[in-house]
């Protein structure tokens, strides 16, 4: 996982996953993925992606009937 921009700072840090399909590299505005992620109750999230482009669906594991949240990603550039 990367965040940052040049003008604010950069960060970089490994979380475990579980992956299945192919590759993907998207972007989110961190603050609305933080508070998708703040309604999960529980550590571990599932997402759930179509292309770079689409909205993610975001959920707790076995959890999706409690509360599904959508987050629209954001155009990455150069």
């Amino acid at each position: 996982m990367r965040a940052g921009t040049d003008d604010k700072g950069r960060g970089r840090d490994q979380v475990h996953a579980d992956l299945e399909g192919d590759p993907l590299t998207i972007a989110f505005n961190p603050g609305l993925l933080l508070k998708a992620l703040q309604q999960i109750d529980g550590s571990v999230a599932q997402f759930i992606f179509t292309t770079a482009t689409e909205p993610t669906l975001v959920h707790g594991v076995d959890q999706a009937d409690v509360f599904r949240g959508l987050v629209m990603p954001i155009r990455l550039t150069g």
